[in-house]
């Protein structure tokens, strides 16, 4: 049986593709906090040791832009690889991601794909074979070498 794709996708140009993740409230707020955890081991809070803050005293120091942005690479960091696996994708570059909204949190994920290469009239291309002839002198001389 099977299901609908958890990431919908869409090709644009020739190779680059767009495939569409929405998130789960679930999913994010688990990121999120992994996120905040994250980024109160490097924060520094007045009155804390860094990694010992409240969350909610890290979210006020850090900001909502940049918590979302790392939920993002939290969320990215687990989901990135099933998107490609999902649709056989081949990217040759690090994909570029875009937030489409925030609730629910949706990502345009943009991949560069390695494009198809084709020769025209390649049964018109000789190559000429030459023989390479080998002294046995020289057989001789590289086998004292090693």
């Amino acid at each position: 049986m099977s299901s609908a794709p958890r990431f919908p996708i869409e090709r644009q140009k020739k190779s680059r593709v767009s495939v569409t993740a929405t998130f789960t409230e679930q999913e994010y707020a688990a990121a999120e906090a992994e996120a905040l955890k994250h980024v109160g081991q490097h924060v520094e809070v007045k009155g804390f040791r860094p990694g010992h803050a409240p969350a909610d005293k890290v979210r006020e120091r850090v900001g909502e832009d940049n918590l979302f942005e790392e939920a993002i690479r939290v969320l990215l960091k687990t989901h990135l690889q099933p998107m490609v696996d999902e649709h056989g994708l081949k990217p040759i570059m690090p994909p570029r991601v875009e937030a489409v909204s925030r609730m629910p949190v949706t990502l345009k994920v943009t991949f560069v794909e390695k494009p198809e290469v084709t020769i025209k009239k390649a049964d018109k291309i000789k190559v000429e074979k030459k023989p390479h002839p080998v002294d046995p002198k020289d057989i001789q001389r590289v086998l004292d070498s090693v």
